[in-house]
């Protein structure tokens, strides 16, 4: 699809100079004053508050992400680069190796991604979720919140970030196998 944009140009309303490029767009992610779009031909293209992450441009992505101030964006040739706010997880590079990125998942400050190992990477603001929850293995599923993030196992949930925002280790404790798991802002 075709983007516009509409509204305040210092919250990332004027695409102006990236215009032509937003073309047959398959995904659209927003920080608090930036966006992302990434192309069916898998160019990402940003723009907005550069603070927010919104400028760049990268190419061969399968996937791009959006906390509330950095973005995400993976890619098999390039790993997982990551731009915008240090703190909220941009400014980050690193290769997979051979582990393919399933999911990418964010809470308002981290990033979560879902190897086809069944693994878990983890970065960005260590409260809110970067810090990982220690050697997670056999995940099938990411969910996020804005301060935390759960991981389904086989017959288990295991949660890490904010214990006020889902993050309470001991809350799932005893969920035994789960089929899907949903989160809303703050749980």
């Amino acid at each position: 699809g075709r983007v516009v944009c509409w509204g305040d140009a210092a919250f990332g309303a004027d695409a102006g100079h990236v215009e032509a490029k937003l073309r047959d767009v398959v995904d659209l992610v927003a920080t608090e004053r930036a966006f992302a779009a990434l192309t069916a031909s898998g160019e990402v293209v940003a723009w907005g508050d550069p603070l927010y992450g919104g400028t760049g441009q990268l190419s061969q992505v399968e996937m791009v992400q959006a906390s509330h101030r950095a973005f995400a964006a993976y890619s098999k040739r390039w790993g997982m680069v990551c731009w915008g706010d240090p703190e909220f997880g941009g400014d980050w590079r690193f290769e997979t190796g051979d582990a393919r990125v399933l999911e990418l998942s964010a809470t308002a400050g981290a990033f979560a991604a879902l190897l086809d190992t069944g693994s878990v990477l983890c970065w960005g603001h260590r409260d809110l979720g970067g810090a990982g929850p220690g050697r997670l293995e056999g995940v099938m599923r990411l969910v996020a919140t804005n301060g935390a993030f759960a991981a389904v196992l086989a017959e288990a949930v295991v949660t890490w970030g904010s214990v006020f925002a889902g993050g309470d280790p001991e809350a799932c404790a005893s969920l035994g196998r789960v089929e899907d798991l949903k989160g809303s802002a703050s749980s």
